[in-house]
């Protein structure tokens, strides 16, 4: 019966060489894509989509961090539904401002 040996599953580098990280890629930032999608989801719930902005930034910013490999992929999903309810308050937010901008000089126009 033979026996692997000992380092079976770890390669030894050599001399000079980076170790291989038995944990998985490190990464060079932490992810804010849990904010971002607080940020976002706040904004529906309590705030009126004012923080949508926000959170649009927020989530294009971990898009990209992503993209880059600085940030675990992992969290993807998260950032990208905050880019889209980002998207999506900041149109209403837009669309609100313009609604009661007319109203208010119609309202002014007719008194």
């Amino acid at each position: 019966m033979t026996y692997g040996s000992p380092n079976d599953g770890w390669q030894n580098p050599g001399p000079g060489a980076a170790a291989a990280n038995p944990y998985g890629q490190q990464y060079s930032q932490s992810s804010n894509a849990t904010t971002a999608l607080i940020v976002a989801i706040v904004s529906w719930l309590v705030c009126c989509c004012i923080p949508s902005p926000v959170a649009l930034y927020l989530g294009k910013k971990e898009l990209a961090a992503i993209d880059q490999g600085l940030v675990d992929p992992a969290e993807r999903g998260k950032a990208k539904a905050a880019y889209i309810i980002g998207i999506i308050g900041t149109v209403l937010l837009v669309l609100g401002i313009l609604f009661y901008g007319i109203a208010f000089i119609v309202s002014l126009g007719s008194s």
